[in-house]
Formats: structure tokens, sequence, C-alpha cells
């Protein structure tokens, strides 16, 4: 079960009067309840991601869910024998959101991406750009898809999603980055 949470403060006065269901504070909760048959789920555990209610709405018509868990053995094995390996933060990220396809961009927001494919296969050939980024900055990153069909996308050990291309750019961590993502912001400069 899905639930919307607001944020006390968000609707002040008719200057701050905007649509409650596009407002950033809004939460999407999941209990592991919800999980089915998820193996990190314990009964008690809950899931908070905070995005707006049209990312949330986004995602769940890519075929997200609560508790989505896809077996990632291949994108580790895959990435491993290149000597690139999959960290725990890039294992939770595919476990939940690997295979997802999505259009990015909102009509109001000038985007970065129309189409986000959240599978690391489409990077099979980027092992050494990954590793190549991942010396020159210092954080472990991993293949999580493309941007476009062209930008190579990687997520760092805590969770940091990026553009990895001839240049990286990070669109933020966990929640901020895949709600970022969806909308198609663009990404900041890192090197």
């Amino acid at each position: 079960m899905i639930r919307l949470q607001g944020h006390n403060n968000f609707m002040r006065g008719a200057a701050d009067a905007v649509n409650p269901l596009n407002h950033p504070l809004f939460k999407v909760r999941a209990t592991s309840d919800d999980m089915l048959g998820s193996a990190t789920g314990t009964g008690s555990e809950v899931v908070v991601h905070e995005w707006s209610y049209a990312a949330a709405k986004a995602l769940r018509k890519a075929g997200w869910r609560p508790g989505r868990q896809v077996d990632t053995t291949r994108w580790r094995e895959q990435f491993a024998a290149g000597g690139v390996v999959m960290h725990p933060a890039a294992e939770r990220f595919l476990a939940e959101f690997g295979g997802l396809r999505f259009r990015g961009g909102w009509w109001w927001v000038l985007s970065a991406a129309e189409v986000v494919d959240l599978d690391p296969e489409l990077c099979a050939d980027e092992g050494d750009r990954f590793l190549h980024w991942s010396r020159e900055l210092g954080i472990s990153l991993f293949p999580v898809g493309r941007a476009e069909g062209i930008y190579p996308l990687g997520i760092d050990q805590d969770g940091v999603i990026y553009l990895v291309a001839t240049w990286v750019a990070r669109f933020g961590a966990l929640d901020e980055g895949v709600e970022a993502l969806v909308r198609g912001d663009l990404p900041k400069n890192v090197a």
C-alpha cells in the first residue's frame, strides 16, 4: 500500500499555493508488508521514498512498486569480468529499479533526457569508462543504464547517481537522483 504523507508546513499562504500532488515534500511511503517476498523485509521495516506524487506516478507507470526486487546476478557477473565491482548501493538500487524504462522530463522543465533505461547491460562496453572515472574521482561507480540511449548512467557507493560520459555530472543521491531522472533535470558537472 502506498501512502502519501505531506510536510506540515507545506501550505502556508496564497504565495505557497502549489499543487500538493507535485510538491517535492510529499513522501511515497511503503511498509515491508507491501514488499511481497522482499528478502530485506522484516515485517516492521519501513521504506520511505521522498518523491513528488508525479514522480511516483511515473515510476509506477514504468513498473515500479513498493518492495520490487529483481535479480541482479547477471549484471554483477557481467561487469565483474571486466573489473567493475557491484557495491551494495548499486545492488540495492538495481534490485528495486533495474529494468525500468521511463520518459524523463515534464513539459515545464528544460529536460536533460527524454528516455531513461535503467538497464546496466546497455553499458556493457563501457566498463573501462566506469573504471577510469572511479579512479579519477576516488569513488566506485557502477553502471545502472542509459539516458537517451547515449549517455551512460552510474551510481557510486553512497547512492549518488551520475551521468558518466567524457565528463561526469551528478543527478543527486538516492531519492533526489531518481526524482531528477524522472523529472529530466540537467545534472551538475563534476569533472
